[in-house]
């Protein structure tokens, strides 16, 4: 009966829909005296109570939420329906579940607004939960175990997710039925009217069909124009420009660029994740907050500056906007915590927490211990910058001041910080004293980003990544100008690399097995590859000593701290146990985002988690188009 109730409230046809709010009082109180006849979906806390009991009182409170935009309609005499107001309610997540944190958001919005598709992590695994707005509970969608980034076909039937532990795309109907692949070396994107899907893969932006195919390059960075590198594509309506985010993991801002003459406009210098809102406005995250600019697409121009719209909403440590917004103007989205960003944090191997400032909280990535293990150098996202710090002694000292330097490595002697950048004009690597007092120096430069992953024991060989559209790894000599060698140059993806601590024996991540894995090699080789992890690995990190016996990494299982234990002679894995549950702490993508203290007993991590503990429900606001309009009128 409630069903029917939202069905009959929500109808578009006045003259279908009930005429007052005495009606629904009736159908309301007649629905609590009787039993609900609905079949159990198999989600939530079900073996507890009765389907019916927990869903009339989470339906009658969407009813309530209706009933109130029906009675804030207002018919003239001539018949015209004057627009509803804002009304606001909120969807719990399946009992025992969160919404995970990382590089992308976790839910999409179906175009006509009617459905929507979340990512949900339990215990074991995370996936993809359908939740249709006239329903009652959130259905399980089989096939999409691991699934993150979703997004929706232009006519709703077909929901596309990123396999991140594959590196695929894939898609399954909302329908019922198994989820196929699209494409290889691709992870999430945008579905446009078109039946294209864009997506950014190493800085670029690709195009396949929706039925799946070879990707075909659409876009490449321009530094020389202010983009570094482009990601989070959206496709305008019409399909002649892309939106993107400039950069990545770094705030760096938001373009548009035509396809049909190579233009590119900077909407932004600094905000991440865009949107595309169909009042004619582009929206994006900066801090907490949702921004919105007006945009012409006809004459491809920003007309107004960017104004503030919401505040308050959940922008993950890499950038990622937890906020959708449909086309008939429903905004979807994840409240924010109290404290932004994340936590450094000691954790010991049985888990325990310990803080290492007093719950300063910032927008960290890629924290290193120096040898010695008294500073910890960090990337630190503020403002659309980016830049490197260093911590010692409880407080935090500026390194590099340029915006664009990121992911800082140690000198084995810990006296010297080498990060990448791209404040040369071109993609580099560059070095300074750790105290700050010479000048920076430029290592090595490259046509795409290169990322410093370690250096060898005697400070002159340096590995690293050149994220070309096939990431490699590469080992440059310092001592003469930083001429380089091929370490690693397949037609698969290598990044991550890490060196044991004997300097005999490189870590790094393959995709060589159609999903990432943790692999070893003899360094500088040649030698046999041995594969670590099982069932997918990731930012692997050698233990402290030089006996080369432990190599840690991340699972792609919700987010486990695994150990493998090694004999090197010959070498062989003895031993994979789990550490202790990481989903609490930041991820990204990418080389290792912790780190192990000399001392061989703590971790260095980034705590993602609530002071208060507290998880975040999804938030809906209906009608939201119109507060949008009303705030950042668009010209005629």
């Amino acid at each position: 009966r409630i069903k029917d109730l939202l069905r009959r409230c929500l109808t578009k046809d006045v003259h279908d829909r009930l005429d007052g709010i005495a009606n629904v009082r009736i159908e309301i109180r007649l629905a609590l005296t009787e039993p609900a006849t609905l079949t159990p979906v198999g989600v939530g806390s079900a073996a507890q109570s009765p389907l019916w009991r927990r869903a009339i009182p989470w339906s009658i409170a969407v009813v309530a939420v209706i009933v109130a935009g029906i009675a804030g309609w207002r018919v003239t005499r001539s018949g015209a329906v004057m627009p509803v107001q804002m009304q606001r309610f909120s969807i719990d997540l399946p009992e025992g579940t969160i919404l995970p944190t990382g590089v992308g958001t976790d839910f999409a919005i179906s175009p006509d607004g009617q459905s929507l598709v979340y990512v949900a992590a339990g215990p074991s695994e995370k996936r993809l939960y359908l939740q249709r707005l006239d329903e009652f509970e959130a259905t399980p969608i089989p096939g999409t175990e691991g699934a993150e980034m979703p997004f929706f076909s232009p006519d709703g039937q077909w929901v596309a997710f990123g396999d991140k532990g594959r590196s695929q795309l894939k898609r399954v109907p909302l329908s019922g039925g198994e989820s196929f692949t699209l494409c290889n070396q691709c992870e999430a994107g945008f579905w446009g009217d078109d039946g294209s899907i864009v997506f950014d893969w190493d800085g670029s932006l690709w195009r396949i069909p929706e039925v799946g195919s070879s990707p075909e390059l659409i876009a490449e960075p321009n530094p020389d124009r202010g983009v570094p590198r482009m990601s989070r594509p959206v496709l305008l309506p019409g399909g002649q420009a892309v939106l993107f985010e400039i950069g990545f993991l770094q705030f760096g801002g938001v373009g548009v660029l035509s396809l049909e003459n190579d233009e590119v406009i900077v909407v932004s210098t600094d905000g991440s994740d865009p949107l595309y809102s169909s009042t004619g406005h582009i929206l994006f995250a900066r801090g907490n907050t949702l921004f919105a600019v007006p945009f012409d697409i006809k004459n491809f121009k920003v007309t107004e500056p960017a104004v503030p719209v919401l505040q308050g909403v959940r922008v993950e440590n890499g950038g990622a906007l937890q906020a959708k917004v449909s086309r008939d103007g429903l905004l979807v989205y994840a409240p924010a915590s109290a404290a932004m960003g994340t936590q450094l944090v000691w954790v010991d191997r049985d888990g325990n927490v310990e803080s290492v400032l007093d719950e300063q909280r910032q927008l960290f990535y890629a924290p290193r211990i120096s040898p010695d293990g008294k500073k910890v150098v960090v990337q630190i996202n503020d403002g659309g910058d980016s830049n490197i710090w260093i911590h010692e002694s409880g407080t935090f000292r500026l390194l590099t001041t340029d915006g664009v330097s990121a992911n800082p490595i140690w000198t084995p002697d810990g006296s010297g910080v080498a990060f990448s950048s791209s404040s040369a004009g071109s993609f580099a690597i560059q070095w300074t004293t750790a105290d700050g007092t010479s000048e920076v120096k430029t290592l090595l430069l490259s046509e795409y980003p290169v990322l410093p992953a370690v250096w060898s024991p005697e400070s002159y060989q340096l590995v690293f990544q050149e994220d070309s559209p096939n990431p490699n790894l590469f080992v440059a000599d310092v001592r003469d100008g930083g001429s380089r060698t091929a370490f690693l140059e397949t037609d698969f993806s290598e990044h991550s690399a890490t060196l044991s601590h004997s300097g005999k024996w490189l870590a790094y991540v393959s995709n060589r097995s159609g999903s990432d894995e943790v692999y070893v090699r003899s360094f500088p080789g040649p030698g046999a590859e041995h594969v670590i992890s099982r069932g997918g690995g990731m930012q692997p990190v050698w233990g402290p000593d030089d006996t080369d016996t432990e190599l840690f990494y991340r699972g792609y299982d919700v987010g486990f701290l695994r150990v493998a234990s090694l004999q090197t002679e010959p070498f062989q894995v003895l031993s994979w146990k789990v550490v202790f549950p990481a989903r609490d702490f930041w991820g990204g993508v990418g080389h290792a985002q912790y780190d192990i203290h000399p001392d061989g007993q703590r971790f260095l991590m980034m705590n993602m988690q609530d002071p208060d503990g507290i998880r975040p429900k999804i938030h809906v606001i209906l009608n939201w188009s119109e507060e949008l309009k009303r705030q950042v009128p668009t010209k005629k």
